[in-house]
């Protein structure tokens, strides 16, 4: 896949979410903001924002690492076929756990794009969440705080109708910003495109 510049065409039509330079790209998946592509058309129509949402959606497809299938952080593009960045842990992290929240948000993908995800965070278990080192499956940080449970709540809601769990439908006081604002989208989405999973 040859990259271009930001936003420009890449071969076969897609497009890119990041900088191009000298035929070499390293994306972050997680800036796929999928449920904001589809507004800011209505902003700025001259952007194919359609394309980039396919072509962020074949990336994740496509950027499958490890014995766990999972995308990683950083992802180059150089050379045609996505692979972990250099100079960047090839780790399955707090970048990376916002791609089913932005897809879910979205309404785009079928159930076989949350598979890996859904693998992965049944194996681990609701106390056990962990970013992972996706060459070795080791475990590398805990994700204690309750809004990073949030997410795998939320694609086994839109994948499966799982009804959310009682004690994420508030926040809890103390909870550091990342995981409070990771719940918190969480539950708009949910509200947006699931409402079901929050009825008891």
């Amino acid at each position: 896949m040859e990259i271009g510049e930001r936003g420009r065409p890449v071969a076969g039509g897609g497009r890119i979410c990041g900088r191009g330079q000298a035929g070499r790209a390293v994306v972050s998946l997680s800036y796929y903001i999928f449920p904001a592509f589809a507004r800011l058309g209505l902003v700025a129509p001259e952007f194919d924002w359609e394309g980039l949402s396919r072509s962020g959606l074949h990336l994740i497809e496509a950027s499958r690492f490890g014995e766990q299938n999972l995308p990683v952080d950083w992802i180059s593009l150089n050379g045609g076929t996505p692979h972990a960045a250099d100079g960047f842990p090839a780790s399955f992290a707090f970048n990376s756990i916002r791609i089913p929240l932005y897809l879910a948000w979205s309404g785009i993908g079928g159930r076989e794009i949350y598979e890996p995800f859904l693998a992965t965070w049944s194996k681990q278990g609701t106390g056990n969440l962990a970013t992972l080192d996706v060459n070795t499956g080791r475990a590398v940080d805990k994700l204690d705080e309750p809004g990073y449970r949030a997410i795998p709540a939320l694609a086994a809601c839109v994948t499966s109708g799982t009804p959310w769990p009682a004690d994420l439908k508030s926040l809890q006081p103390g909870g550091n910003y990342y995981s409070t604002t990771l719940q918190l989208l969480s539950l708009v989405a949910v509200r947006m495109r699931a409402p079901s999973c929050l009825h008891e």
